[in-house]
């Protein structure tokens, strides 16, 4: 039986970023939703309850990351989060986001390595070292 294709969502002002990133995952078999602000991408995420997980972009206009995560938080909603950030200094991810998301990568992203994070959040590199290792066993 085939795999259920992840659905991924990526809210980044940046279109250029979001269609570079959305190319490449859809390359990789995932299915990917949109949204380049804040509060258009909890409408979806209020509609759509089958995101695996979102890619988030920590500085945008409006509503920014760390705003996101705690409407996130306050609404329940439960998906794992990548945070990109184009900036070392984190001072707006203060205590009360810490633990709302999965992996803070620093952009530029190398697309192979964001690949490799999404796969571990996921659980996709777990079920892999399973399979090999029934595999070895019974050779």
């Amino acid at each position: 039986m085939a795999e259920k294709k992840k659905k991924i969502l990526i809210i980044d002002d940046e279109a250029h970023i979001v269609d570079i990133i959305e190319t490449y995952l859809k390359v990789h078999g995932m299915l990917i939703k949109k949204a380049y602000e804040g509060r258009k991408a909890l409408s979806i995420l209020k509609k759509d309850k089958s995101i695996d997980l979102i890619i988030l972009d920590e500085k945008m206009p409006g509503m920014g990351g760390s705003v996101f995560l705690k409407e996130l938080k306050r609404i329940k909603v439960d998906v794992p989060i990548i945070i990109l950030t184009g900036s070392l200094n984190l001072s707006q991810f203060d205590r009360s986001t810490k633990g709302l998301y999965e992996k803070m990568m620093i952009k530029p992203v190398r697309l192979s390595e964001l690949l490799k994070v999404i796969n571990r959040v996921l659980g996709h590199g777990k079920a892999v070292k399973r399979t090999r290792k029934a595999v070895s066993r019974k050779i």
